[in-house]
């Protein structure tokens, strides 16, 4: 995380390095949860050829 020693200022409002971290933290775990659903989908498409290859064997056994 990039540290900042004095608050920026951007039109009008100010931003306090911890406010700052704040934001950073927030779009850091919004990735993280993006990333997180594309490998859940990826385990969703993996979780059903499993399932159908089960029921596949079952049924010719």
């Amino acid at each position: 995380m990039l540290a900042v020693s004095s608050a920026i200022q951007v039109g009008g409002s100010r931003f306090t390095p911890n406010l700052l971290t704040k934001i950073g933290m927030i779009c850091s775990c919004r990735i993280h949860a993006i990333d997180l659903y594309k490998e859940q989908e990826k385990g969703k498409e993996k979780f059903s050829m499993l399932w159908t290859e089960l029921n596949r064997a079952v049924k010719t056994n």
